[in-house]
């Protein structure tokens, strides 16, 4: 029988990186979830505690997904491991594309697919656009509508249900250009680029699912 120890060594996933990289790794991502915790709002002891217990797991899992990541093939991104980021070139306006994921969707639409996310800001906030990872938890065939972990529903057309007014969304059909500025954190302002935001732990290991021969299909991460 497995241990966690066992599940999480890189001994037992080929071309996933050196121990020194799933090491340094690992510091980083401790660093950036204790820095998150520290400045969020969450003040429930127990939710909190239960927080911290968790974080090694999931670091270790984040760190030896992306480290597999980094290693393939297909992967148009580089990969920073001293700062837990993805790296491209970022370009001088979101990359939204032409076609409506209408047709998109009805035919490849599947649970745990993580799918770009179009965030616009009102002005107060700076008017501030980025495109985020998000990963489907619930598909509506019928009623052509899909619902999304952290954002709600979508029609099919890529409209969001449920606007709050305090944000825009749409949902984009993926393509190459719109998942690397998720990845990579890609944002921009009124004037242009702006500085990429940190991803979240749970944004990190999305951006292990994808899979860039087609967006069509889920990767599967490597435990």
């Amino acid at each position: 029988m497995s241990t966690q120890s066992d599940i999480f060594s890189l001994r037992s996933v080929s071309h996933a990186g050196s121990s020194a990289e799933f090491a340094e790794l690992c510091n980083t991502l401790y660093e950036s979830e204790l820095k998150m915790l520290a400045e969020s709002s969450l003040d429930d002891a127990r939710a909190l505690k239960r927080r911290l217990g968790s974080i090694g797991h999931y670091v270790r899992r984040a760190a030896q997904a992306l480290l597999v990541a980094a290693h393939r093939s297909d992967n148009p991104l580089q990969f920073d491991v001293q700062n837990a980021s993805w790296l491209s070139r970022q370009r001088p306006r979101p990359p939204i594309p032409k076609l409506s994921p209408a047709t998109w969707l009805q035919k490849h639409a599947q649970l745990a697919m993580p799918l770009p996310v179009l965030e616009k800001l009102p002005a107060q906030q700076g008017a501030i656009e980025s495109i985020r990872l998000d990963t489907v938890d619930e598909i509506d065939i019928s009623g052509e509508r899909i619902h999304l972990n952290q954002s709600g529903w979508f029609e099919f057309s890529g409209m969001h249900e449920a606007p709050d007014g305090e944000r825009q969304l749409q949902l984009l059909r993926p393509d190459k250009a719109s998942m690397v500025a998720a990845c990579a954190g890609h944002r921009w302002g009124p004037a242009g680029r702006l500085a990429p935001h940190p991803l979240s732990l749970r944004e990190l290991l999305l951006t292990t699912t994808v899979s860039w021969s087609g967006f069509n299909e889920v990767q599967r991460l490597p435990f």
